[in-house]
């Protein structure tokens, strides 16, 4: 080729940094959404959300006490039933180290406050723990 030929330098278009994604990109989002779906699956499991909308409902009734301990022992036993149909044999001691299993902070007390109106408990933190417990074991 002549050196004298007006020729002039190829114009190359601008360069995309992110599209089109590698296939390992790819991998990467497909296993974040199937992550997120299955988070999203757990989180709103059937029992679990008629569990806490019912925890809800205990607090809205402003319920003190024995007649919240009443209420939220009946709560976590139909959850532990949903969870483990063998749970309704647990009495006592054994119900009680059930629930310490799934989640702390449960006191002997509201146990006791379930069949003994004097018995006094620290009724949010059982509330918390009641949350705590349906959160990690349904």
């Amino acid at each position: 080729m002549p050196p004298d030929m007006p020729l002039a330098d190829i114009l190359l278009p601008p360069s995309s940094l992110w599209w089109p994604l590698a296939p390992g990109w790819w991998l990467v989002l497909g296993i974040a959404v199937l992550a997120l779906l299955l988070v999203r699956l757990r989180l709103l499991s059937p029992q679990r959300r008629l569990a806490l909308a019912e925890l809800r409902h205990i607090r809205r009734q402003r319920l003190q006490g024995h007649e919240l301990a009443v209420a939220l022992s009946a709560l976590l036993k139909r959850a532990a039933r949903a969870r483990d149909p063998q749970v309704v044999n647990l009495h006592g001691q054994a119900w009680f180290d059930y629930l310490q299993k799934g989640a702390d902070g449960f006191a002997p007390e509201m146990l006791r406050a379930v069949y003994d109106p004097a018995v006094r408990f620290p009724e949010d933190e059982m509330v918390r723990a009641t949350r705590r417990w349906i959160g990690r074991c349904l």
